[in-house]
């Protein structure tokens, strides 16, 4: 989905991503020449712990909604971010 709305992605943001693709990519290159599905999978994780994570935690901040209780939607996300370190 994200790669088909390159029109709608800023060209600044459209490079960066390009080049973390293809760094990536090169590092984890197979016997074609670098992995599409790793490159894919960096950007998409870059995208979404970048853009779509902070929007998930505080929507008021970003736009998404004015008049969300933030307290109590956030404390789920807060605590699934928080468990990867407590393993």
């Amino acid at each position: 989905m994200l790669a088909n709305s390159l029109d709608a992605c800023p060209p600044p943001l459209r490079q960066l991503l390009h080049c973390i693709a293809d760094t990536v990519g090169a590092a984890f290159a197979g016997a074609n020449g670098g992995d599409l599905d790793v490159a894919n999978r960096a950007v998409g994780g870059l995208f979404f712990l970048r853009f779509v994570a902070p929007a998930l935690l505080h929507p008021h901040l970003h736009g998404v909604h004015s008049t969300v209780k933030v307290a109590v939607l956030a404390r789920p996300w807060l605590a699934t971010g928080s468990s990867p370190g407590c393993i």
